[in-house]
């Protein structure tokens, strides 16, 4: 699958424009060629043992056709950002109970839980690898499981200290559940809504993306969820205590608006014929303002064929760019700057999507270094809304150095968010705008699925996140971001 998605990117001129197929993204842990728990063929292979054999030779018994695996399989993501307590272990003791109800039988089957969270070994992922990711998880499960595929409920959680791989954001965390889709399986989700800010549950499949199924797409929003009776929804009801119970049910065939309930089957797939994305035009006549022109570092939002795919999250609106930190090459400072969208503050649920006091649920910026499996490799390389320090205007000033070449003066104290790049590599700088309001008109999500920084731009406006500075460590020491400015002052100034 990975070398599927690596392919696609090979087709770019920068690996800025295809970071988002990776964000989120998030969990490369269950994309993997298997098989079915309930009875799947075991055909011979040509080497003389059954797919069943070969597979439980690598570690997954009870695994067996690939294909019928891979065309089944589903992985639902239950995502929470900035719970209240400030550690996502609040939300793992919270998890929901998973079972799995066969609608011709009746039977229901509780996932057992499983027992600790896995942390494998950096992978290579140019050669479909993910099906040895899973086999690693496999391999580190403790507790209690059964003997067929899924083995238990929850396989990991994807962060910066467990399964870190695929530009997680640190303020979040993704907890993956993968289990086999079929016309008599339902998956029964019990859960309890958590103190956060933010969470939803998302189903993806074999190929790693969502999907939509009748005009819904295969996500349910924290605002989304009924309450079982006797309980409320804090995302629906001012003031109502997080803690209540709920149900979701992801089934074959749900209703339009059937509520509490995803799709676990996609629309029968669409041929899509034509080019994915443009190239960037020239800069110049071609923008209204060409500013951004003066770098080739431009922000971009990802194209329409990666926003689905790699457990992207469909609330997120992700603009990315790239940059390579070459440590003293008078190039060790590079400085961004934009306006500041409203956005919820704190840690707790707040009554959505009709809130007119926010323009946007969450918004982060993070920097990445460009190298398999794309972890997040410190604490100093995100800030979320509440983190960011902004001038008077409502203007943020982002400086991004490898800690070595930090300016002594970029701090929060001087009106600077300092990020932390990673000195080997290519550093990805993604920016997160989440589930913003229908009435702000320059949120990310309203730009087209291109690939193109221009018309990201044109789009984002004052709060594009315009790169156009880079200087040396002593210049900005001495002048700050006016001497990483020779052609004029920055936006806002």
């Amino acid at each position: 699958m990975m070398r599927k998605h690596l392919m696609v990117k090979k087709g770019f001129r920068r690996p800025s424009v295809a970071v988002a197929a990776a964000v989120l993204t998030t969990a490369a842990l269950c994309v993997v060629p298997a098989a079915s728990a309930t009875g799947a063929s075991s055909a011979p292979s040509a080497a003389g043992k059954s797919v069943t054999q070969a597979a439980a030779a690598r570690g997954l018994p009870g695994v067996a056709n690939n294909d019928e695996f891979q065309q089944n399989l589903r992985v639902m993501l239950f995502r929470s950002y900035l719970p209240s307590s400030g550690s996502q272990s609040q939300i793992t003791a919270q998890l929901p109970k998973l079972s799995l109800k066969n609608t011709t039988t009746g039977v229901v089957t509780p996932l057992p839980t499983c027992g600790g969270f896995a942390n494998p070994a950096r992978f290579v992922d140019s050669q479909s690898n993910a099906y040895n990711v899973l086999s690693s998880l496999f391999r580190t499960l403790r507790g209690p499981r059964i003997s067929q595929f899924p083995y238990c409920g929850w396989w990991a959680v994807i962060d910066r200290t467990h399964t870190n791989i695929f530009f997680p954001d640190e303020n979040a965390a993704y907890w993956a559940a993968p289990f086999l889709a079929g016309p008599d399986q339902e998956l029964l989700i019990d859960g309890v809504y958590p103190d956060n800010r933010y969470f939803t549950l998302t189903l993806y499949n074999g190929d790693s993306a969502y999907y939509d199924y009748n005009g819904r797409t295969s996500l349910i929003h924290d605002f989304e969820i009924n309450p079982n009776p006797g309980s409320k929804n804090p995302w629906q009801t001012a003031g109502a205590a997080p803690g209540g119970s709920w149900r979701v049910v992801a089934k074959p065939k749900p209703g339009r608006n059937e509520a509490n309930t995803l799709p676990s089957m996609p629309n029968p797939p669409v041929h899509v014929v034509g080019p994915i994305f443009k190239p960037n035009p020239p800069c110049g006549s071609t923008t209204k303002d060409p500013a951004p022109c003066r770098l080739p570092m431009m922000f971009a939002r990802e194209v329409q064929a990666l926003q689905g795919s790699v457990w992207s999250n469909p609330d997120n609106a992700y603009v990315s760019a790239d940059n390579e930190f070459v440590s003293g090459a008078g190039g060790e400072v590079t400085v961004v700057r934009g306006k500041m969208p409203v956005t919820v503050h704190g840690r707790h649920p707040v009554v959505w999507p009709n809130n007119r006091a926010y323009q946007m649920r969450y918004m982060s910026m993070c920097i990445y270094p460009w190298l398999s499996p794309y972890p997040i490799e410190s604490a100093a390389a995100c800030a979320y809304d509440d983190q960011i320090v902004t001038d008077k205007d409502g203007y943020y000033t982002f400086v991004f150095s490898t800690k070595r070449s930090r300016p002594s003066n970029a701090t929060t104290a001087n009106g600077v968010n300092w990020l932390q790049a990673e000195p080997r590599s290519n550093n990805l700088l993604v920016m997160r705008n989440m589930l913003p309001s229908s009435n702000f008109k320059n949120a990310a999500a309203n730009a087209p699925k291109n690939g193109n920084w221009i018309s990201t731009y044109n789009v984002m406006g004052p709060y594009y996140p315009v790169s156009q500075w880079t200087c040396s460590k002593q210049i900005y020491e001495a002048s700050g971001v006016a001497g990483c400015n020779p052609s004029g002052p920055p936006p806002g100034r």
